[in-house]
Formats: structure tokens, sequence, C-alpha cells
């Protein structure tokens, strides 16, 4: 018989997983999009103009670094993690609205 521990257990790491995936299919995706980016631009010099191509580059570089499995285990990750955090600020140019709400918090 399971105990209800041994459950609880088994969910917790079932939903662990299932939110990794998700991360790391959000990550590749965000890699793929700034290859895409870069391949995009006649030349390295167009795609580095513009500051938020540095910044997802950085961040895309910071994500997938933590993807490996021997950062995630050093003490390195959790600086690494901030990076993933900041892949959010992406939503804010995905809605208008968002976006306004955020500078109206800023300001006030």
């Amino acid at each position: 018989m399971v105990s209800y521990i041994q459950l609880r257990h088994q969910m917790i790491f079932t939903i662990a997983y299932k939110i990794d995936v998700v991360l790391r299919t959000y990550t590749c995706i965000f890699a793929l999009e700034i290859a895409i980016r870069i391949y995009g631009c006649l030349h390295w010099k167009q795609f580095w103009r513009r500051i938020r191509n540095r910044v997802d580059l950085i961040i895309v570089i910071a994500s997938v670094i933590d993807e490996f499995s021997f950062v995630r285990e050093s003490k390195y990750h959790l600086f690494l993690l901030v990076f993933n955090v900041c892949r959010s600020y992406r939503i804010a140019y995905l809605f208008p609205g968002v976006l306004r709400l955020l500078v109206c918090m800023m300001v006030t």
C-alpha cells in the first residue's frame, strides 16, 4: 500500500518535471528566435545596433548555459536563474496594454 507521503512526493516530482520540460522548451524556442534574428540581419552590426537584440542575446546565452546539468548543480545556477526570469519581460512586448501598465507603475 502506498502512503500519502509517497503519493504526494510523486505528484510534486511529476509537476516539477513538467515545469522543467516547459522551461526547457521555452529556452529552445527563445534561442531559435535569436538565431533566426541574427540570420535575418545582413551583417552582425545590423543585429547588434538594437539594444533589445543585445539584451535578448545575453539572456538567451545565460539561459542556454543554465540548461547544462553541471551548471545546474553548481553555485552559479542561482545567478543564471535571474536571466531565466528576465525572459518574461518579452510578454510586455506581446501585449501593448501590459507595457503601458508597466510604464504607469514605474512612474508612480
